[in-house]
């Protein structure tokens, strides 16, 4: 843009006007782009802060989960150590004490390098395509024995010669569904049911989880999947760290797919699982995974 300005010569001599003409283009071009530089800082520095944030939140939750059963180990050992107990029974307590406290520890341990795992990136994917179908299959026999034990009905209405594709890491989808199923199973009442299906769609296949346990407040949905709220309450939790949702969400987008839910209380809960049916990952993603004795090779 041009500005034009005229005004009469101030020296005494000079009897005439005088054109003056300004290009402010460049001026403004160059006024924007130092506007936008400083908020693209200022929006870098605080999600930098937010991630500091973040981090500080995460690493004393994790250290006060770790505190309790740490406590409660070294407590029972302390009591072992100095033959501080009854009868048999009471020492036997303390060492199921010891071995429950520790499972718990390594648990939540597990859990959480790998869901470090997947936020940084270091997580390896095998994705191939594959019969969602008959990997479901298998993966839902392994858990008929659970749901027995726990009076609740488990169905996956599908033959397996059934034959639907997409693209996906059959040991990660296992720890998605995996998750899933057995939530289902333990949070759900006692004569419930837990029904698997499958369905194509024009984009991906869905995976569906339905079961006819309490039901979820909608209020709660997004706690459910974040690793921060999921942490801070792990002591309600009946069995596990509570990490598995986060770390489902995490996989799932981490393949190109997405989980969500619905659910009404008293009613039960359906989650869903989207599998992409094209390629939409790196390319260097797709490929087949080790056997066993390639995997100790490598």
């Amino acid at each position: 843009m041009a500005q034009v300005f005229i005004q009469k010569s101030s020296h005494p001599s000079n009897d005439h006007w005088i054109l003056n003409l300004r290009d402010t283009t460049l001026e403004e071009v160059l006024h924007r782009k130092y506007k936008l530089e400083l908020h693209k800082k200022e929006d870098m520095i605080f999600q930098l802060k937010e991630l500091d944030s973040a981090k500080n939140k995460f690493i004393t939750l994790v250290s006060h989960e770790l505190r309790t059963p740490v406590a409660s180990i070294v407590g029972s050992c302390d009591l072992l150590v100095n033959d501080i107990f009854d009868n048999e029974e009471q020492r036997s307590e303390f060492i199921n004490t010891v071995n429950e406290q520790a499972k718990n520890m390594s648990e939540l341990v597990n859990d959480i390098v790998e869901l470090t795992k997947v936020q940084i990136g270091q997580f390896d994917f095998f994705v191939e395509k594959r019969n969602v179908v008959k990997d479901l299959g298998d993966l839902v026999d392994s858990y008929y024995n659970f749901s027995a034990e726990k009076k609740v009905r488990l169905s996956f209405n599908h033959s397996p010669t059934s034959q639907i594709n997409c693209y996906y890491d059959r040991l990660i989808l296992g720890q998605i569904i995996g998750n899933l199923v057995s939530n289902a199973i333990k949070f759900n009442n006692a004569g419930g049911s837990l029904d698997l299906a499958v369905k194509e769609e024009r984009d991906a296949v869905v995976v569906t989880v339905a079961d006819t346990g309490p039901g979820i407040p909608k209020a709660l949905f997004p706690k459910l999947f974040s690793e921060f709220e999921t942490l801070y309450e792990v002591d309600l939790h009946h069995q596990g760290t509570g990490l598995g949702l986060p770390m489902s969400k995490r996989l799932a987008e981490a393949l190109g797919g997405k989980i969500w839910l619905e659910s009404e209380v008293g009613k039960g809960s359906i989650f869903y699982v989207s599998i992409p049916k094209d390629k939409v990952l790196a390319p260097e993603l797709y490929r087949g995974r080790p056997e066993f004795g390639e995997d100790l090779v490598a």
